[in-house]
C-alpha cells in the first residue's frame, strides 16, 4: 500500500508520516527532507523552479513506491500534493503499476497552523506569508 499525504503547510502531514515510521515496516519518503538535503538553505531560484523540483523528486518517489511494493513494502509519500496535477501524475502511474494506494488529506485550522510554522521555522513566520503559501493549494476531491 502507499499512502499520498495531501495538506497544506503544517496541516500534520510529517507529524503523521514520522508516527508511521516510529511504528516501522513502513518506507517513508519525504519531499521537503530531500529538497532541504539538496539546497543546503541555498534559494531554489523561484516558484517554478520549486515546482520543477518537487515534480522530479515525486516521479523518483514513485518509482521508489512501486519497487517497495514489488518487495512487499509499504510506503508514505509525505510530498503535499499540493496542485491537481500531482494529484492525477501519482493516481496516474501508481494504477498503471497496479499498486494499490491512497491519499490521506490532513487539514488544520489557520491558526493552529501558524502556530506549528512559526515554532517550526522560528523566524516568525507571519499570518499573511502562510496566507500566501495557501492560495497555491489547489482543492480537489480524492
Amino acid at each position: 500500500m502507499v499512502e499520498l499525504l495531501r495538506g497544506k503547510i503544517a496541516s500534520g502531514k510529517s507529524f503523521y508520516a514520522k508516527s508511521k515510521a516510529e511504528s516501522g515496516g513502513v518506507c517513508v519518503l519525504n519531499t521537503d527532507e530531500i529538497i532541504a538535503s539538496l539546497l543546503d538553505g541555498a534559494p531554489c531560484g523561484g516558484r517554478e523552479k520549486r515546482l520543477e523540483l518537487e515534480m522530479r523528486i515525486l516521479s523518483y518517489f514513485l518509482q521508489l513506491a512501486v519497487s517497495n511494493h514489488e518487495a512487499g513494502i509499504d510506503t508514505v509519500i509525505d510530498h503535499g500534493f499540493w496542485t491537481v496535477n500531482e494529484c492525477e501524475k501519482a493516481s496516474e502511474f501508481l494504477k498503471k503499476a497496479g499498486v494499490p494506494f491512497k491519499f490521506v488529506c490532513f487539514d488544520a485550522p489557520f491558526e493552529e497552523r501558524l502556530k506549528r510554522v512559526d515554532l517550526r521555522q522560528g523566524n516568525g513566520f507571519d499570518a499573511e506569508r502562510l496566507k500566501w503559501f495557501d492560495s497555491f493549494f489547489e482543492e480537489k476531491e480524492l
